[in-house]
């Protein structure tokens, strides 16, 4: 019975040196977080009217749950090839996202004559969102077009 107990802690002790030399449990890498990317097509510079039609396309990593353009949510789909061909040039890393999902408002109010900021974002069904964009219209006076 004295050999057990010193022979447990030379077992302890062995153990013990072996965790220490295996260094810290590593931590799991999580892959990289990957905002969702919006695309514009190209919007007038100006318009007589009080709305303008803001149309794109959200590539992401997750389906898109909503879209927001000013105070309205977009009308959503997957996009068709022949949407995205309309594009000159995509976004960076846009290629690899495997969700490419289409938007319109067709009603993007412009409060009043001048520039108007539209804001432009997109959210996903994981909980990540798109970087703001900021589109600017003029809407111009009715009378200065008609002269």
């Amino acid at each position: 019975m004295r050999h057990v107990r010193p022979l447990a802690l030379v077992l302890s002790s062995v153990l013990c040196a072996f965790a220490l030399a295996a260094g810290p449990t590593p931590t799991p890498v999580r892959p990289v977080e990957v905002k969702p990317l919006i695309a514009l097509y190209e919007l007038p510079l100006s318009v007589t009217g009080e709305f303008v039609t803001v149309t794109g396309v959200v590539f992401s990593g997750a389906p898109v749950d909503s879209v927001r353009v000013g105070e309205r949510t977009a009308t959503l789909r997957p996009a068709a090839p022949e949407d995205l061909v309309r594009f000159r040039r995509v976004p960076d890393g846009a290629a690899d996202m495997p969700y490419r999902t289409w938007f319109e408002v067709p009603d993007a109010p412009l409060r009043a004559e001048g520039p108007s900021v539209l804001e432009v974002r997109a959210a996903t069904t994981d909980g990540r969102f798109s970087d703001v964009h900021r589109v600017t219209v003029v809407r111009l006076a009715r009378q200065a077009v008609e002269e």
